[in-house]
């Protein structure tokens, strides 16, 4: 995984990064979001050189502070940071006066804000969902917000369907919230706020998300073994639920996945042992694009390192559930696909060349009996060929 970096005195930094992309595949760049509490924030390509340096140019940004407090009306104690519209966020850090952030790196146009405040009861706090569209006089003046309330979050809790088998296996809750969505977010050139957490279920099917923004729409993925959420087309969606400031109860809608059993052989028809085979389901997040499915992101990590001033990293948790090596007869199971359409896959091995084909998926996956360990399997053999 990547690991913040520091420019040192002279603004110089250096990067390890991968020199194979893939088997035999070069890398050609990368991408680095690189951020200061004076300058707006960038998402910058280095092209990968090892003779020149790389230069990337930050501009000025406005001094942008936010002033908070507590239900009583008093000063807001203790830590607390802004999460902020945009791909390169601008870095908040605690200022003079307790209750007092500040930035001098916000870009001119518009931006949705939200202070967050994590406590150590997990009860996280937040402020409402705030819009802001800097101008050319902001850049001059400044702008200070005061009075700016925190609060604690709505609990949002449910449990799995009863046709999931009990004891619940590997069971996990992905969530992402819009605390103030905007249909003309695009038009204003906006990247809609996010907030996102993940959390385990319980062998029972319960489940719960302790502390979340106040309002907005929130989006949820489930998935354990057997089972995951709905989807559309070859995205996995789950559900959307409104949030308005009172703990939430929701039900989810699953389907049950599929097993794929992908036996891989030569021309001769021997199997072939240790080739790599690989699936990638994606996850659709409406407003943010998609991932592998099950690809997590907590948001209150983020929180966590920024108000203690830690340097963090911004890439999200990688899943490796839907890769594996074939065994001695040719075989691999790659188990809790999901079953709704054909998926592709790739097949891997020294000496043979690549293959992408797709696994039959079950266009209507019924559903097993309550309680049944009756699986949904889809099978198919393949030929690699060899290759230099």
């Amino acid at each position: 995984k990547p690991k913040a970096a520091v420019t040192d005195k002279d603004g110089f930094v250096s990067l390890d990064y991968p020199e194979l992309f893939a088997d035999g595949v070069s890398s050609k760049s990368i991408d680095c979001v690189v951020g200061h509490t004076d300058y707006v924030g960038s998402i910058s390509r280095i092209p990968i050189n090892e003779i020149e340096r790389q230069t990337v140019k930050l501009s000025k940004g406005i001094r942008f502070g936010i002033k908070a407090i507590e239900p009583d009306g008093s000063t807001a104690r203790g830590r607390f940071t802004a999460f902020m519209s945009g791909e390169a966020a601008p870095l908040f850090r605690q200022v003079g006066a307790e209750g007092l952030i500040e930035t001098k790196g916000a870009a001119i146009g518009p931006h949705q804000l939200m202070l967050v405040q994590p406590m150590k009861d997990n009860r996280t706090r937040f402020s409402e969902a705030l819009f802001f569209h800097f101008n050319d006089r902001d850049l001059e003046m400044g702008v200070v917000v005061d009075d700016v309330e925190l609060l604690p979050g709505v609990r949002i809790y449910g449990k799995l369907p009863s046709s999931v088998k009990r004891p619940v296996k590997d069971g996990v809750v992905l969530a992402r919230q819009q605390p103030l969505p905007m249909d003309d977010a695009s038009k204003l050139v906006l990247r809609p706020l996010m907030w996102g957490e993940w959390t385990t279920v319980a062998e029972d099917g319960s489940f719960e998300f302790v502390s979340m923004p106040r309002t907005g729409k929130i989006q949820i993925i489930a998935m354990c073994d057997g089972w995951v959420s709905t989807g559309e087309r070859m995205m996995t969606k789950g559900q959307t639920f409104i949030v308005s400031e009172k703990d939430l109860e929701i039900e989810l809608d699953l389907q049950p996945t599929m097993d794929g059993i992908i036996d891989v052989k030569d021309e001769m028809g021997n199997p072939i042992q240790d080739a790599v085979v690989a699936f990638w389901p994606n996850q659709l997040w409406e407003g943010f694009g998609s991932q592998i499915l099950g690809q997590r992101n907590q948001s209150l990590d983020q929180a966590k390192a920024q108000t203690e001033q830690i340097e963090t990293s911004y890439i999200m948790d990688r899943i490796n559930a839907f890769v594996g090596k074939t065994d001695v007869k040719g075989r691999v199971v790659i188990p809790n696909l999901p079953a709704r359409f054909a998926l592709p896959f790739s097949i891997e091995k020294k000496g043979f060349a690549i293959l992408e084909q797709s696994l039959p998926g079950t266009s209507e996956p019924g559903e097993p009996p309550a309680g049944s360990s009756k699986r949904l399997t889809s099978q198919i053999s393949v030929t690699l060929k060899k290759a230099e």
